[in-house]
């Protein structure tokens, strides 16, 4: 054989090894059913899958999987790597949820995986905006991603916990949304996750318009986000926050975030420009319902934007944190918990835990002054933008019964100034330190709480006198309940017409006793005001719940009831309650003197006995 046709038998040896190879690694990739059952793709790399248990394993370039409508998956990852960055491709994520489908996705103990999504095409002649997909794109009813070895909330992961790497394409979130997409009903249970939000890379080697690391892609609003434990890392870049949402350059909300909570374990957000580490996403990206329980939290939120609040131009309101080590920062101009640049915050509430809250200091840019955002309450703004920034309002610290709680806060840690009162609501003891660009801290202390009152029916409240301190009415049939402690303190604020009320029900032990259903609070009313002249007022009370969320009751509503001893509602459960008051308008009633009021009035009354003589004769006519 000469030499030629050796060189030509080597190289088609090396393409055929080449060949079976690539066949090899193709068939690496598979899914087996609960039966062990391997699984053949509809169509192309395309797995479609119906109710069941299913294992998933190997690396693939093509693969995607797909939960079917109305379905409900259990899915173990064991070492799985799919990676759709390479293509051009759209609506290529690996693993999409669909409409009504429910996935429970479980990562195999000991095992790492990857999912990457594809990039898409760029969507705009100067490169503005992607349309890659999430790498698990959630559009059904219900995504949940835990360890094998996750047994409920809190769960603590260790190196034997199985790992994933979630990676989305240009503008899309890491879990959640694809581009434009919303991201929403996800929870994590456990697992070592990284999830991270891509940015559509530009013509002049920046990036813009990122999907969330954990939430929704560029222009969508994010909402029902759950972390139970785990270890999460969810990042971000432009415009897209860490956990939440990805705005865009929009007055209309489109970057909102909502119902986001924490109960567990270590987790760290990072938001890109203009986008909170946990909430809103950039350019007028508000957050709402936020709640932190317990774990290790640590949220970073970009240039002009909040640690845990509101994007840039966003608020963040209804805030609440009553447990674990909590750490907010803003990298620049934004609050450490409350409003992005330019934005302000309200209800923001800690009743528990380690808080450090550091607000992001703004480099004077003109002649006006600038203002440093605050540890906890508005960003920053240049002095010329003060008059269109609301004032925050609901911010206090209040430790439940028995609770130790120490809070730093303040546009830079230095010059800290420590208070030896609390509970303190912002108005008179944050804002005004803050403010300033001094820090305040809050020692660890336990509130002095004084008690209440507790009465079984109506009927017994009947007998009190009006009453000067909380009172709860238990239904008659809950005799056996009332062996608890009501306990109490009255928030001290310097606003006219203002009262807050942290209210708890507790056994000798100190632990929350759950309320029977139909029970009522009553509370005082304020000086001046008695059930007689409480209906010239407009009484409105709000009750911040421990998720974060709020439950108002408004006296034009019929929705809170004024009897001898007091302003009382119904309730299902305790913690702050704000009462605001302001007095009804005066309806301008004819006087004596007024000849024109007087002649409009007779002419009324004329107008009326015309009609109802009308009315009658047209009667008897028909009789």
């Amino acid at each position: 054989m000469s030499i030629q046709m050796k060189k030509v038998w080597m190289i088609l040896c090396l393409l055929c090894v080449l060949s079976l190879g690539n066949a090899a690694l193709a068939e690496s990739f598979s899914i087996r059913d609960a039966n062990g059952q391997k699984l053949t793709p509809e169509w192309d790399a395309v797995y479609v899958l119906g109710s069941g248990e299913y294992t998933v394993s190997g690396e693939s370039n093509t693969a995607q999987i797909v939960i079917r409508e109305q379905s409900n998956v259990r899915l173990i990852l064991d070492s799985v790597k799919i990676d759709l960055s390479k293509n051009s491709d759209w609506w290529q994520s690996p693993i999409s949820v669909f409409w009504d489908a429910e996935l429970t996705l479980v990562l195999a103990d000991h095992s790492s995986n990857t999912l990457k999504a594809s990039n898409g095409p760029i969507m705009d002649w100067y490169q503005e905006r992607g349309s890659g997909n999430a790498a698990i794109s959630n559009d059904g009813k219900g995504l949940s991603i835990q360890c094998e070895s996750a047994s409920g909330k809190g769960h603590q992961c260790t190196e034997a916990c199985g790992s994933l790497l979630a990676v989305g394409g240009y503008s899309a979130a890491g879990i959640g949304g694809s581009s434009g997409q919303a991201g929403h009903d996800i929870t994590i249970n456990g697992g070592r996750i990284t999830a991270k939000g891509c940015a559509t890379p530009q013509r002049y080697g920046s990036v813009e318009f990122s999907g969330a690391g954990i939430g929704s892609g560029y222009g969508a609003q994010a909402y029902n986000i759950v972390i139970n434990g785990g270890i999460v890392d969810a990042q971000a870049q432009m415009d897209g926050a860490g956990i939440g949402a990805a705005g865009e350059f929009s007055e209309y909300r489109i970057g909102a975030a909502e119902d986001i909570i924490i109960n567990g374990g270590v987790v760290t957000a990072r938001g890109g420009a203009f986008a909170a580490g946990i909430g809103g996403g950039g350019f007028h990206g508000p957050a709402s319902r936020i709640a932190i329980n317990g774990g290790t939290v640590t949220a970073i939120g970009g240039e002009k934007a909040a640690g845990i609040g509101g994007g840039q131009d966003g608020s963040g309101s209804d805030i609440q944190i009553s447990g674990g080590t909590v750490t907010a920062v803003s990298s620049y101009a934004g609050a450490g918990i409350g409003g992005g640049y330019n934005g302000t915050a309200q209800n923001i509430v800690i009743s528990g835990g380690q808080v450090t809250a550091i607000g992001g200091i703004m480099e004077d840019i003109s002649n006006d002054p600038g203002t440093d955002g605050e540890g906890i309450g508005r960003g920053g703004y240049l002095g010329h933008h003060a008059a269109y920034v609301k004032a925050p309002s609901g911010i206090f610290v209040a430790p439940g019964n028995g609770k130790e709680t120490t809070v730093l806060a303040g546009s830079n840690e230095n010059n800290a100034a420590e208070l030896q009162s609390s509970p303190f609501d912002s108005k008179t003891d944050i804002t005004g330190l803050i403010s300033y660009s001094r820090c305040v801290l809050v020692g660890p202390q336990k509130l002095l709480q004084e008690k209440g009152n507790v009465v079984l029916g109506e009927a017994e409240l009947s007998q009190q006198k009006p009453v000067q301190v909380p009172t709860l009415i238990l239904p008659e049939d809950a005799s056996g309940t009332a062996n608890g402690v009501l306990t109490f303190t009255e928030v001290s604020v310097d606003t006219d017409n203002t009262m807050i009320f942290n209210v708890h029900w507790v056994d000798e032990a100190g632990n929350e006793i759950p309320l029977p259903a139909g029970s009522k609070l009553c509370f005082p009313y304020p000086d001046g005001m008695d059930r007689n002249s409480a209906g010239g007022y407009q009484i409105t009370i709000v009750h911040t719940l421990k998720n974060g969320k709020t439950e108002t009751y408004f006296s034009q509503n019929g929705e809170i009831e004024f009897l001898k001893q007091g302003m009382c509602i119904e309730v299902t459960s305790f913690s702050p309650f704000e009462i605001t008051w302001e007095e009804q308008p005066m309806i301008d009633l004819p006087q004596t003197g007024d000849d024109t009021h007087m002649m409009i009035w007779l002419a009324l009354i004329l107008i009326s006995s015309a009609m109802l003589l009308h009315f009658r004769i047209v009667r008897k006519q028909r009789n």
